[in-house]
């Protein structure tokens, strides 16, 4: 599992560990052999914070393992891994720290700093998020939901320098759609104390 993230708790901040294995994270991008390749994460992990009252002491904080990546073209993924590509020896991992969240209408808007094959970039985005309600076992859950798109370019993926011109044959844009499942925890992670 991914290494998951201890956030300070304040007042009324609650902090929600994402639960992996009721989660999905899942992306795609056009691809001209298939249509569209799609291919799930399966190893991650990280914390939201949650603060009913002030939403600006929300926060979100997700790790991502990059060679966890499966889809149903084993072959594909293997490129996909590959230094043509993301290049999981060199960049193990996906990281992603907000910044800021804001709640509007129905819907939240978090913008934050995605580290991405070796780049940093500021991400925003909207989600949705469900009030915390309690699972058969009394603990408290949220659910959440959401979309990166990420113009792939800005992070330096690049197929070939001398083909990969207008995403032609590999789209511009790589999409992810996630479903998160957290669950309260207000103890740190073993060995390591509160801020």
């Amino acid at each position: 599992m991914g290494v998951l993230f201890w956030s300070a708790i304040v007042l009324a901040q609650e902090v929600y560990v994402i639960q992996p294995k009721q989660s999905t994270i899942e992306g795609s991008i056009r691809y001209t052999v298939i249509g569209k390749y799609r291919a799930r994460f399966t190893d991650f992990g990280g914390t939201i914070t949650y603060d009913r009252g002030q939403w600006d002491r929300s926060s979100v904080t997700l790790r991502i393992k990059t060679k966890s990546l499966r889809s149903q073209y084993p072959t594909l993924d293997g490129i996909v891994l590959s230094k043509r590509l993301l290049d999981a020896g060199r960049f193990p991992e996906i990281f992603f720290q907000s910044h800021s969240v804001k709640r509007r209408a129905e819907r939240y808007w978090v913008e934050g700093t995605l580290d991405f094959h070796g780049e940093k970039k500021t991400l925003a985005f909207p989600f949705r998020l469900e009030e915390p309600r309690a699972d058969q076992h009394g603990a408290l859950t949220l659910r959440a939901q959401g979309r990166w798109i990420i113009r792939r370019k800005d992070f330096e993926v690049i197929w070939s320098k001398i083909l990969d011109h207008g995403g032609i044959i590999v789209g511009d844009h790589i999409v992810v759609d996630w479903e998160i499942l957290a669950r309260e925890n207000n103890e740190p992670p073993t060995g390591q104390d509160p801020p």
